[in-house]
């Protein structure tokens, strides 16, 4: 009989151990899913920067080499812009405002 009660009591105290154990882990998953959550918005603000900077550049590498084409071609283009017109034409490049304003850029 007290060779039972003292295997019971190795058994009870394995229970608790692991009890401990399962509420701690608990505790840190708890931890990094706090975490998680408070990197989230930061993630997803730093990804939006680097894709809004590589659409940036990847316009201004286009209107190079629209601009290159065209003083190569000899091409006069005419080019839309917001609120504006653009007209290339000989390596000279003509800025139309809708207000009927012009503006030469070299």
């Amino acid at each position: 009989m007290y060779v039972e009660l003292r295997e019971f009591k190795i058994l009870v105290n394995k229970v608790l151990n692991m009890f401990e154990f399962k509420e701690q882990l608990s505790l840190e998953l708890k931890d990094l899913k706090d975490i998680e959550q408070q990197m989230k918005p930061m993630r997803i603000k730093t990804l939006s920067d680097l894709l809004i900077s590589v659409s940036k550049a990847e316009r201004q590498e286009a209107r190079m080499k629209v601009c290159q084409d065209s003083l190569r071609l000899g091409n006069v283009g005419v080019i839309r812009l917001a609120g504006s017109f653009e007209v290339v034409s000989g390596g000279i490049q003509k800025l139309v405002l809708l207000g009927n304003d012009e503006h030469y850029v070299h």
